[in-house]
């Protein structure tokens, strides 16, 4: 089994001059890593994958490394040991990659944030959105042309939205909505996130909480037919960052191009005026 050992800041470890004098050697050094400096482990062979880590110490940035590299695990059986009470125990979490991420978020929510502090929302209503604002400007280009008619939103999406833009398809009502494209303009932080997330079902993003909180936003949007806005106040966890605060206004407009087909224009804006944490506090 090829093992990678994911350090307190996401990155894979190489090994560092601070442990060159430790007494510790091979396995015991590395469940010293584990259990007493916030590192995540993922073994990976032809046929399976093991997760080890410790729930109480995990770090976010190793914590989000690992389950982005279990949900491209693909179909393997998938167990993890986690560190508890002074040993370690082990679970089955699966057979597919994206599952047993959600799974294994599941089984450390002590470590998460729960779900219902994750990703917080809050309608907004179009009347209260500034003249100048994007955002309506693309409510009126949906409402002028109509929702099966996709114009030329380059201009829009490019200039006034900077790239900040995505995609979601759904090829027939039973279809699961996938995320298909995505703009340049998003910051580096979320870039690999988004990147990871590129073909995927909206529910089965490498973040387990934030997927869950997707496939309800589109699938509101989806199902109504009508435009979805919204304030929203997440806290995601990208790989190399560890959980990450993202407050913005969010668009989500559906078009349907052809019969049975979907498709769903999200567009958004950085807000850093956004703070639902506060208001539910």
């Amino acid at each position: 089994m090829h093992w990678l050992l994911h350090d307190s800041l996401g990155q894979v470890w190489r090994g560092g001059s601070s442990f060159d004098q430790c007494t510790l050697q091979g396995q015991d050094l590395f469940d010293y890593y584990l259990i007493n400096c916030g590192f995540a482990a993922i073994g990976m062979s032809r046929t399976g994958v093991l997760v080890r880590l410790r729930p109480a110490t995990v770090s976010d940035a190793a914590l989000a490394s690992v389950l982005f590299r279990l949900a491209d695990a693909g179909h393997r059986s998938i167990a993890v040991e986690l560190y508890d009470n002074e040993k370690w125990v082990c679970a089955i979490v699966g057979s597919e990659g994206v599952a047993a991420a959600s799974r294994l978020a599941d089984v450390i929510a002590c470590r998460l944030t729960t779900a219902s502090q994750t990703v917080l929302r809050r309608p907004l209503h179009f009347a209260a959105m500034p003249p100048d604002c994007p955002l309506l400007q693309a409510i009126r280009v949906w409402e002028r042309i109509g929702c099966r008619t996709i114009p030329d939103l380059d201009p829009l999406l490019h200039k006034a939205l900077r790239g900040r833009y995505a995609w979601v398809e759904r090829e027939t009502r039973l279809s699961p909505l996938v995320l298909t494209e995505i703009g340049p303009g998003f910051p580096d932080s979320m870039k690999a996130f988004l990147e990871a997330s590129l073909g995927r079902r909206i529910d089965g993003q490498p973040d387990p909480m934030y997927a869950r909180y997707c496939r309800e936003a589109y699938g509101m949007a989806a199902d109504t037919g009508r435009p979805l806005l919204e304030e929203v106040d997440a806290l995601l966890m990208l790989p190399g960052y560890g959980r990450v605060r993202r407050t913005y206004r969010r668009l989500i407009l559906p078009f349907q191009p052809s019969l049975g087909r979907l498709r769903l224009l999200c567009a958004s804006i950085e807000d850093e005026a956004v703070d639902l944490r506060s208001m539910a506090a």
